[in-house]
């Protein structure tokens, strides 16, 4: 994860910083016509979720594709890129909740926003029932990441892949 990382710098220490690079073949293989796709995030991880949002966008194949978005932070000042994603959410017609998993909510969050850990139930309250082809992808701290895909397993998503955030 970054966040370990950026703490350990020294101070006045350097960070390289480059624009985003898109390595990701979009749509996924095994992502058919009718599959839908749920993005699932947490922390740092929203990042390539834009990506994957404008690679959406710009596909001419998704048509009416359902698509929903889940991003997942400890409280709302942690949130990250929150007005990016909802934006890119938008363009593609996404479902896009927030959900704060630490008991101290604080800050103001500006679109549909939860509480708790992401799970199964949550899951298929913001996504529906999964039909066959769908894909979940989810990119956060490799603890997220677990329990994230065992969420989507959970809740219908036959097929899951993690990204490294």
């Amino acid at each position: 994860a970054l966040t370990p990382k950026l703490a350990k710098l020294p101070l006045k220490g350097e960070v390289l910083v480059s624009s985003p690079e898109i390595t990701m073949a979009w749509p996924p293989p095994t992502l058919t016509p009718q599959g839908q796709v749920a993005l699932i995030a947490g922390g740092t991880g929203v990042t390539p979720m834009l990506q994957i949002l404008r690679l959406i966008k710009k596909s001419k194949a998704e048509g009416e594709r359902k698509v929903c978005v889940v991003s997942s932070h400890r409280t709302a000042a942690d949130t990250l890129l929150q007005e990016e994603l909802q934006a890119a959410g938008n363009l593609v017609g996404a479902a896009v909740r927030l959900t704060l998993t630490g008991s101290e909510g604080g800050g103001a969050v500006p679109y549909g926003t939860s509480t708790g850990r992401v799970d199964a139930v949550m899951l298929r309250e913001v996504a529906g029932q999964a039909p066959a082809g769908s894909v979940a992808i989810i990119s956060g701290p490799s603890g997220f990441n677990a329990a994230a895909a065992a969420a989507a397993k959970a809740a219908g998503f036959p097929h899951v892949y993690t990204l490294d955030a």
